[in-house]
């Protein structure tokens, strides 16, 4: 902070006093007591996060010679525990299946009360999910509420579906129809093209014959009317890519156009 207010103001933004100002001196920086105050909330919602409940930190300003030390301590008191993780026991399906994936929870009994290990299980809960079909289903839509009135500096977690959850993300879908482009191009006109209906019910769009259908039959993991599983849709985008001959690889998943339906239909959108 000497070299810096040593250097003054340089009228040369481009000259060396100006690169010494700015490459090795240091701006001083002004005081705020909301800025101090907003570190503490910080401070005091880790804890909370971490289970500290019911504590409390402290910031001690000290002035000298024009420069202020802050001091922050935490009065902490027990870490909270967990007692008992409820999952959802309503009788949808998409409760059930909650209901189900409790087995490896990462919220344990008697384990500490921890904010990322209730981030971790959302976002597990969901990717088993969408192994199941819940294409719309997003960690969003899970809440867990937490009572930490039953004594003994212990939890119970309530782990529910948001109300607000749309009724797509509740459905879990299957594959209607599968439509492959194989010599897209942005600017073309593909609604015309007449598809060329494999074996396995994929439907080829392919005017220029460029490859021949057993390579869809042996990269594509989904078929019509398979359950919609993530780990199929990334194996599938992967066995593509690997061919070699595809210079863009792109997925589409839209709802059938019947209303209510939980059927997908996938489309595949290949540059060679």
């Amino acid at each position: 902070m000497w070299v810096y207010n040593i250097m003054g103001h340089p009228k040369n933004p481009k000259g060396l006093r100006s690169w010494v100002k700015k490459k090795v001196g240091e701006p001083p920086v002004l005081a705020s007591g909301g800025i101090l105050d907003k570190n503490r909330d910080v401070l005091q919602n880790r804890l909370e996060n971490k289970g500290y409940f019911r504590d409390t930190v402290i910031v001690e300003r000290q002035v000298k010679n024009k420069k202020l030390t802050a001091v922050y301590t935490a009065q902490i008191g027990p870490r909270y525990t967990i007692r008992n993780v409820i999952y959802p026991k309503d009788t949808d399906a998409l409760s059930r299946q909650v209901d189900s994936l409790q087995r490896r929870s990462r919220l344990k009994k008697g384990g500490f009360y921890d904010l990322d290990l209730i981030k971790d299980e959302r976002t597990r809960i969901d990717s088993r999910l969408k192994q199941r079909g819940y294409y719309y289903f997003n960690p969003n839509y899970l809440l867990v509420d937490i009572d930490s009135s039953v004594g003994g500096n212990q939890v119970d977690m309530y782990m529910r579906i948001k109300d607000e959850t749309p009724p797509r993300a509740r459905l879990a879908y299957h594959i209607n129809e599968v439509t492959v482009y194989s010599n897209y191009n942005i600017h073309s006109d593909t609604s015309r093209q007449k598809p060329f209906i494999t074996p396995e019910g994929y439907k080829i769009i392919d005017s220029a014959h460029m490859f021949r259908p057993v390579i869809y039959s042996r990269s594509l993991v989904f078929k019509p009317g398979d359950l919609y599983r993530q780990n199929d849709h990334n194996l599938s985008l992967s066995r593509l890519v690997s061919l070699g001959v595809f210079k863009f690889v792109r997925a589409r998943f839209d709802p059938a156009d019947t209303m209510g339906s939980d059927k997908l239909n996938a489309f595949y959108y290949l540059s060679p």
